[in-house]
């Protein structure tokens, strides 16, 4: 029952935030989704997202392009903005965290890394969710007109054990460009 509650609050943590970018969703939904065991792909109009979870993550079934469950780490893709810069998707991300989660603490600098050989921009905050201490990772990619943020939450005092599977999960992660 604790997994279930905890999931259900972890589905609200990541769907709410993400309530802007349904109209952006919506273009991408009404294309076909292709299910591969421990893979999912999902065709949008310029872009389909190919990831691999490590060992031990399940697949869900939600509104998100891509989304995988771990006790209650959470792993999802999700496109953000159209035509918006990385450093202005980070910046609306920052804005919206402020105004939905309680106790936030940016923990080190936004940087720059590569995600599917793409600049991309990531970082990483703490928070109370609830009564919950949660911890996020949100890296934004740049793969054609879309900014792809990519999420990966958990409680906090277990975040850290789960990190290596979201390293595996930004290595393995590919964005294919339709022409």
């Amino acid at each position: 029952m604790k997994k279930f509650v905890v999931f259900l609050v972890l589905a609200a943590m990541v769907v709410l935030p993400a309530c802007g970018d349904i109209a952006v969703y919506e273009d991408i939904s009404s294309t076909e989704t292709v299910s591969v065991i421990s893979s999912e792909a999902v065709t949008g109009p310029t872009v389909t997202v190919t990831a691999t979870p490590a060992e031990g993550w399940t697949a869900v079934d939600s509104n998100l392009p891509v989304q995988y469950l771990k006790d209650t780490a959470s792993i999802l893709v999700s496109p953000n903005e159209i035509n918006s810069a990385l450093t202005e998707a980070v910046a609306q991300a920052k804005t919206e965290a402020g105004t939905t989660y309680f106790d936030i603490a940016y923990v080190g600098s936004d940087t720059t890394i590569q995600v599917d050989g793409r600049e991309a921009i990531t970082f990483t905050f703490t928070c109370k969710y609830s009564s919950i201490d949660m911890k996020y990772q949100y890296t934004f990619v740049k793969v054609g007109e879309f900014v792809y943020r990519i999420v990966f939450s958990d409680m906090m005092d277990v975040y850290d054990s789960n990190a290596a599977d979201y390293t595996k999960f930004l290595a393995e992660i590919r964005f294919v460009e339709q022409a």
